[in-house]
């Protein structure tokens, strides 16, 4: 969505209440609305608790060298805070995402992964080219990463509320399974390949049950883009039998893409969404990955899966729920014996 206005008023007056962002309704659809963001303390660098604003700046294997401070040009309509262009639009509306994000934990009894993130806006980047049309997390850099929509028809993907709780998602993964945010997890220190693409595909899978079950929304990429794979209602969406082997040479044409096995894991909460409510479903999720990361078997991601059922069945609803998910979704598996009661 290009949107472009020119507005005639004062230059930004820092006492405005509220500002001008894309936001969501609870239809779905989404429209330019004055929201007041209580916790953004500077809106023309975009400062505040949950994270720090940065211009450009150069993301590497070493990490992210900050940029410049972000400069966002806004006028004072009527009380209102207006960016005078798009990348501001966006950025704002980002920020009050990112902030629900936190909430929307908060509010069910979660603590979150930690704040104070940076969000790097339009970096220079030589590590993942599929990022320049997107809003990305960058795993053990405690990192917000933010392209223009170059392409976008639909919502900018970094105001949709939807992507925004998913790349959240992968912040709170880090959060549960490493704890420290900068540090590096064990599955990429060990240097093995298979590995990281597998824990990859379980962290695509956690990130996409975070955004559809907070915001109760099984197609939450559609106001962006039209990719009906990620709807997480799919009856297609089932693990293959097998994976890559993990002890041959393995290299980027022979690993699975992660968001197709992501999108499995998704369903399989999203199944025992249908049968109870979103919050049962991402407690289910939350408890299972904080167990299968004490367990350390970083290859064994449909272990993960069959933790979801075992800890399911005391559950009259959850529990045969998920255990028929376990079996449509994750056919090679074999069921734990809570599923045969």
């Amino acid at each position: 969505m290009v949107l472009f206005w020119f507005l005639a008023g004062c230059s930004g007056h820092p006492l405005v209440d509220q500002v001008l962002v894309l936001d969501r309704d609870e239809d779905g659809s989404y429209g330019l609305v004055p929201r007041e963001l209580s916790t953004l303390e500077d809106r023309q660098r975009l400062v505040g608790p949950e994270g720090h604003g940065y211009r450009g700046g150069l993301l590497d294997a070493g990490g992210y060298r900050e940029g410049g401070s972000l400069d966002i040009a806004w006028v004072d309509e009527g009380g209102v805070g207006v960016s005078v262009d798009e990348d501001g639009l966006i950025l704002w509306s980002f920020y009050g995402q990112l902030a629900g994000a936190w909430q929307d934990l908060e509010d069910r009894g979660y603590q979150g992964p930690e704040r104070g993130v940076a969000i790097a806006y339009n970096p220079v980047s030589v590590m993942d080219f599929q990022a320049a049309e997107n809003a990305a997390y960058a795993t053990s850099m405690h990192t917000f990463l933010l392209f223009p929509d170059m392409l976008q028809h639909g919502v900018p993907l970094a105001a949709n509320a939807g992507v925004v709780r998913h790349e959240f998602g992968h912040a709170w993964f880090h959060a549960l399974v490493v704890g420290d945010p900068h540090a590096s997890p064990a599955w990429i220190d060990d240097g093995v390949v298979a590995e990281a693409n597998a824990v990859a595909a379980l962290n695509e899978g956690f990130a996409d049950t975070t955004a559809t079950l907070l915001l109760d929304d099984p197609a939450f990429i559609e106001a962006s883009l039209d990719m009906p794979s990620r709807d997480v209602r799919g009856d297609w969406a089932a693990a293959p039998e097998d994976y890559p082997d993990p002890d041959a040479e393995l290299n980027l044409l022979d690993m699975y893409d992660p968001y197709v096995l992501g999108t499995v894991f998704a369903s399989m909460a999203w199944d025992v969404r249908e049968a109870t409510d979103p919050d049962t479903a991402l407690d289910l999720a939350v408890r299972s990955l904080t167990t299968w990361g004490e367990e350390a078997d970083w290859l064994n991601i449909d272990r993960y899966a069959v933790i979801y059922a075992e800890l399911a069945a005391s559950d009259p609803l959850a529990g045969p729920a998920a255990c028929a998910s376990l079996a449509a979704r994750f056919p090679h598996v074999e069921e734990p014996p809570s599923c045969a009661r």
